[in-house]
Parts: structure tokens; sequence; C-alpha cells
């Protein structure tokens, strides 16, 4: 809400939106910006959210797999035989693959408004436990002893995210 006057001289609202929905990092976030800012702005960032979040899936797939094949070694046994390392094996990201049936089961046989109305309120319900959870398993020495170059880390991080967001929205809008 604080940059959007700001920006809405250059581009335009679903432009903003685009940037919301790529630079945002939590889905659950990206519609509670959206919706501050408009219906035209909501829709497109949770559009661009959903490409950034559905193409996760391969990407997590070739990661996966570039790393297995790293990881990959060989042992010799005391007889000189050459032996495969069985201890690293390929690790399917299974959140992604449930993520992408569900998509295509979604898109094949609507799931009823009422299903989704419940699985979206427990969903609310679990992401708060799971924030409760992160709080009670954080405290203030673990960023006292992180240090200052963590916080610069983070800082110079949003700096890219806000910049780099809004460069690509000029050059390419």
């Amino acid at each position: 809400p604080i940059l959007f006057p700001i920006f809405t001289h250059y581009i335009s609202h679903s432009a903003f939106g685009v940037y919301v929905g790529s630079s945002v990092h939590e889905v659950a976030q990206v519609v509670a910006i959206g919706k501050v800012l408009g219906e035209n702005v909501a829709d497109t960032a949770i559009l661009a959210k959903m490409v950034r979040v559905i193409m996760l899936a391969p990407f997590l797939f070739a990661i996966s797999f570039i790393f297995y094949n790293k990881k990959e070694s060989h042992a010799t046994t005391s007889t000189g035989k050459d032996t495969k390392d069985s201890s690293k094996r390929f690790i399917l990201p299974w959140f992604a693959v449930w993520f992408l049936g569900v998509i295509v089961l979604n898109s094949i046989l609507p799931v009823p408004q009422r299903v989704v109305d419940g699985i979206l309120f427990f969903d609310n319900i679990l992401l708060m436990m799971a924030m409760a959870a992160l709080g009670l398993s954080t405290q203030l020495s673990i960023f006292r002893a992180a240090g200052p170059k963590a916080f610069a880390l983070g800082l110079v991080v949003f700096i890219w995210l806000v910049v780099a967001g809004i460069s690509l929205q000029l050059i390419f809008a």
C-alpha cells in the first residue's frame, strides 16, 4: 500500500499485480495485498503468484535430479570392487507432486465450493498453528546470534526484490 501510490504513475494496476504476485513470498500475503489495492490488482497478483507456484514443481524436480546426479558417488570395497553408494538417492519433492495432482484433479473434476471453503478454513488454522510453532521455537537470542550480517543480507534481498521487480515491470510493461 505504501509503494502503490508512488508506482501508479509509472505502471498500471495489472502490472503492479504482476509485481506483487512475482515478488511477494507467500500466497496469503499476495491475496491480502492484492485485495487492499483492488480487485484488478488482486486478480492479476494471484494469477502471477499461481504461475510462479506452478513453475516451482518442475524447478524442484530439476534441482533434485541435478543434485542427485552430483552427489552420486562410488566406493571401493576391500577387494577393489567399485560399488555405488546407495545412501545418495533421488529425492522426489512429494508436495510438488501432490500440488500438481490437485491442480489436474480440480481441472477435471471441480470440487464443490463448500468443500473448498472447508479446506481453506482448515488451511488457515494449520498456517496459524505453524506460525505459532515457529514463534515458539524462536527466541530473540537467535537473532542476536545471527548478527548484523544476517540482517544486512535480508535487507539487500528485500531491496533487490523491490528494485528488480519494478525494473522488470518498467522494461516489459
